[in-house]
Formats: structure tokens, sequence, C-alpha cells
């Protein structure tokens, strides 16, 4: 269907993102500081490699790092924590902003804190301080406060430029594709 979603993290580091991962052909991960991601190349039939321990020098014992999709074969000493399901929301064409949507404002690196605290109040663990690096940022305030905000975590080459929310009190409205999310730990 969409295949360059079909692992979003491995499309980005190996397009537009590049820059923000390091690795190799077969597994890269976002560097330290930007996003907790990995990934691996994938076949045509979505089975990932075998190759994260391609990554083993690039992390640190005790580190929580998240994977896309179907999971992988862990290398020694890895351990996965949790699965979260996900819905990956595929906006097919603009839709109209309501009447009565309060202001949205570009943020920017003056407003890195405010979002981080936001982020990690509402979702903790998938946002860095520098996350905000890797794209666009937007929000919205209400009496002064930041209460929502999304932005590019993922962006890659093809696919124009998603924005994904870090809040949200609706349920979706676009087409879903279901994915799962991973959590893994180095011992």
């Amino acid at each position: 269907m969409e295949p360059m979603l079909d692992n979003p993290a491995w499309s980005s580091l190996t397009t537009a993102q590049a820059d923000f991962g390091e690795g190799n052909d077969l597994a890269k991960r976002y560097k330290k500081g930007i996003l907790p991601f990995i990934a691996c190349k994938i076949d045509r039939h979505g089975i990932p490699s075998d190759a994260l321990s391609e990554l083993d020098a690039l992390m640190e014992p005790g580190e929580l790092f998240y994977y896309i999709g179907r999971l992988p074969v862990l290398p020694a000493g890895w351990t996965a924590e949790f699965e979260l399901p996900c819905a990956q929301m595929i906006l097919s064409a603009p839709i109209p902003t309501p009447i009565g949507t309060p202001a949205i404002e570009e943020l920017g690196p003056a407003n890195a804190d405010e979002m981080y605290d936001l982020i990690h109040r509402v979702q903790p663990g998938y946002y860095h301080k520098d996350t905000h690096l890797l794209g666009n940022y937007f929000g919205i305030r209400l009496q002064g406060r930041l209460v929502a905000v999304a932005g590019e975590r993922m962006r890659h080459a093809t696919h124009g430029k998603p924005l994904e929310p870090a809040t949200t009190n609706s349920a979706p409205s676009a087409p879903t594709r279901h994915i799962p999310v991973g959590a893994m730990r180095i011992r």
C-alpha cells in the first residue's frame, strides 16, 4: 500500500533524515539525543534483516529504544520490554480547519523545552530534547500555555511531510494502518 510507510524509521534514516542517523546499509539508529528509534532493512515480504547486532557499538548499556514494525531477531544482551500497538494515519487529501480552532503557531528552538515538557507529560520516551531538529513543529496554546504539538518526527523523501501529533483528544479521522512499536533495552 505505502512501501515507505511500512518501515518509516528506515525510510527516514535512508533519505531526508540521513544526517540524523548512524549505522550501515542493514541497520541504523537516530543519533543519541535526537530520537530513540532504531531500524533495519526489510525484504519485499516485510521480514526484517537480522542485522541489529551491527548497532551494538552505537548503543549504551541500559539504553531504551523503539523499533517500528515486525520485531527482528534480537542480538544477545537485547531484551524486548513491551509492544505498543499503534495506528498509522494516512491523510490522502487536506482537510479544512474547523471554525473556532485555536491559532496554530510555528514552534522553533526557543520552544524546545516547553515542547519536551509537554510531550513527556503526555507520552514519555519517544521525544528527546533535540527531536525538534528533525523538521517543522507546530503548537496550540490555551491561555498562553502550550497544550498541543505536532511535528515532523520522521520524514522521508517521497511521502511529503508527515506531522505526528504528540497530544490528541479525538479518534483518528483518517484511514489507519495498525503497526506494532516495540521497546527494547540493552543489558
